[in-house]
């Protein structure tokens, strides 16, 4: 989590909050979700491949207007970052 936070270039002026994996489905993923939007600091989330698309859905449509920063295969060759 760590190493996502440095790397991502994320704010940490208020802290990061490290979830781990978030739950699957999207209804527990978005009450899980629901619990974390008064976190005012940044949230650090590992999620599948291919949960990506609907969990950063889910992500936009609860916790509203944040930053983003996606990292794929951090601290190797191929390593890649996107935000938003």
């Amino acid at each position: 989590a760590a190493a996502a936070v440095a790397m991502a270039g994320i704010p940490v002026d208020e802290g990061f909050t490290f979830v781990g994996f978030l739950p699957p489905k999207s209804g527990a993923r978005r009450k899980k979700l629901e619990k974390l939007k008064p976190i005012a600091g940044s949230l650090v989330a590992f999620v599948p491949p291919h949960k990506l698309v609907s969990t950063l859905t889910d992500a936009a449509e609860v916790l509203g207007d944040r930053n983003c920063c996606v990292c794929r295969e951090m601290t190797k060759v191929h390593e890649e970052f996107w935000r938003g």
